[in-house]
Parts: structure tokens; sequence; C-alpha cells
């Protein structure tokens, strides 16, 4: 649900591999053949990719600089309408989340700042 090649290409970096773009490659990508609202009300398509980026974060974020970010900007989101719902969801993934939290923190050879400055290098 949209998270998942961002998940797969964090974890790499972390793990010190490399993420490179073949300009010759071809991809057939049907988007939203079957994450779609036809398949799912898209309210709930809404709310499971929100909860899928809280997941994302909470995995992977380390950092006490971007965690501090994080929080006041999960508080304000609280005052949207239903997000309270995808906070919900989010939670109650929380022991699952942390065993894959562990592992990433025992694979990674790199921190969120080391990445970020691949990134945003001056």
């Amino acid at each position: 649900f949209y998270w998942e090649d961002v998940d797969l290409s964090y974890r790499a970096l972390r793990r010190g591999l490399r993420l490179v773009w073949e300009p010759e490659a071809v991809v057939l990508h049907k988007h939203e053949t079957t994450i779609n609202t036809e398949h799912f009300n898209p309210k709930k398509l809404s709310w499971i990719k929100d909860r899928n980026q809280l997941l994302f974060t909470w995995k992977h974020l380390t950092a006490w600089e971007l965690i501090s970010i994080h929080l006041p900007g999960l508080l304000k989101r609280l005052t949207k309408p239903g997000y309270w719902i995808v906070l919900l969801m989010a939670l109650s993934r929380l022991p699952q989340l942390m065993k894959g939290r562990i592992i990433e923190g025992r694979e990674a050879k790199l921190s969120n700042a080391e990445i970020l400055q691949q990134f945003f290098k001056a």
C-alpha cells in the first residue's frame, strides 16, 4: 500500500547498499489495478496509506532530532477529522513493528543522518 517500495529502499540504504537508476529499463506498471476505490472504500484506502506512512516512520526513525520533529507533527495531524483512526490502526501493529525495528537496528550500517546527508549535500 504505497510504502513497501520506500521501506525496501530505505532498508537497503541503511545496510550500506546503493540505489541505482537504469535509464534503459522498461517497467510495465498498472497503477491502481488492485489497490483502488473499486476494491476498497476511498476513506479506508486513505487511512491505510496514512497508517503505512506512520509505520514506516516509526520503524526507521531513530535520531532524536527527527523524532522531536515527528511528534509535534503527529499531534497536529490528530486535529484532522478521523486521523485518530489512522493512529489506532498503526498502534495495533506496534508489537510487530518493534520486532522489525530491532532487526533494522541490528542490520543497519548507516544512521538516518548519514542517509539524509546523501540526499541533501550542500
